[in-house]
């Protein structure tokens, strides 16, 4: 899965060699964004167990999050109503609560 954001960021850089205009909010992000505080991990791997499509464990013993971007001290990454439940039941099984899913479209943070 690519990030939509490299995607959209791409198309801009290159849209002047293709020959179109490109506007960023054509393209169609992630319904929901996950905001995890990498720092604040303590490895217990629930994330992981729970959603291995997203989470996997690193060398240093902390989850990273498989196609965030970093914003400060967030590592995100917008994801769309099929990826959810998993995310969902990773950020609720997480011991350090660090990690966050909020709707895009209302603003309301789901956990």
């Amino acid at each position: 899965m690519i990030n939509s954001r490299l995607y959209a960021d791409i198309l801009s850089e290159n849209s002047r060699f293709l020959n179109f205009e490109f506007n960023h909010d054509e393209i169609i992000m992630g319904k929901y964004r996950i905001e995890y505080q990498r720092s604040g991990c303590i490895g217990a791997g629930v994330c992981a167990a729970l959603a291995d499509k997203h989470w996997v464990m690193a060398d240093d013993g902390k989850a990273d999050l498989v196609g965030s971007h970093k914003e400060g001290e967030l590592h995100v990454l917008e994801i769309d109503e099929a990826d959810l439940d998993c995310n969902k039941q990773a950020a609720e099984g997480c011991p350090a609560n660090i990690i966050h899913i909020i709707d895009k479209e209302t603003g309301k943070k789901i956990i």
